[in-house]
């Protein structure tokens, strides 16, 4: 499967839409907590061939995504302006939670017959986080949600889309290597790294 973000859409849309007042707390953590939902389901793009599908076992707190566009609201409130500075937070909890992230080393991908322990405790056996993104260019992304022409009354679920579509860009530029054992006599040996790009 593939991140869930038909349905983030949907969800954080109808949220913002709901004429009731929200705090700024209230809508990062609604946001952060369909963000954690939306991406249990993600997978790993591999290179240059295709992994079996790869599940995601367990995904760190989103209390710092929240702390970061609670940052973000706030900062932008009270310059009166976005700008790409105020999303630096949330980008650096951003590539924190992917780093945090852990993936089912199984199955491994072809040629390989399972992970290789043995570069704890710097190296994780299977699968392995090389790159979760770059603060500058998630700003960015982001700022751009923020910042778009004047948009009609009831426009959360466009507003949600420029959302969902920021945090696949960010997805997309993750990487990494599978740390796995090959075959050998007697006994399976450690194998090169295996590359992998991109979430989705």
């Amino acid at each position: 499967m593939t991140a869930l973000w038909p349905a983030f859409i949907a969800t954080v849309g109808s949220f913002l839409d709901t004429k009731i007042p929200k705090t700024e707390e209230a809508t990062a953590s609604f946001i952060a907590n369909a963000y954690r939902v939306a991406i249990t389901t993600s997978t790993i793009q591999l290179a240059p061939l295709p992994f079996a599908p790869t599940v995601i076992l367990t995904t760190p707190s989103v209390a710092g995504i929240k702390k970061g566009f609670v940052e973000a609201f706030n900062e932008s409130k009270e310059k009166n302006t976005i700008e790409n500075s105020h999303f630096n937070t949330l980008s650096n909890e951003l590539i924190s939670f992917w780093e945090n992230v852990v993936w089912n080393p199984l199955p491994p991908p072809p040629s390989y017959v399972g992970p290789d322990p043995s570069g704890l405790p710097l190296i994780n056996p299977g699968i392995n986080i090389q790159f979760a993104g770059e603060v500058g260019v998630i700003s960015s992304l982001l700022s751009d949600v923020f910042s778009p022409p004047p948009l009609p009354s009831s426009s959360g679920t466009v507003f949600a889309t420029r959302l969902a579509n920021a945090f696949q860009a960010h997805m997309y530029s993750i990487n990494g290597f599978y740390k796995g054992l090959v075959p050998g006599i007697p006994v399976p040996v450690p194998g090169p790294p295996f590359p992998w790009i991109a979430v989705t």
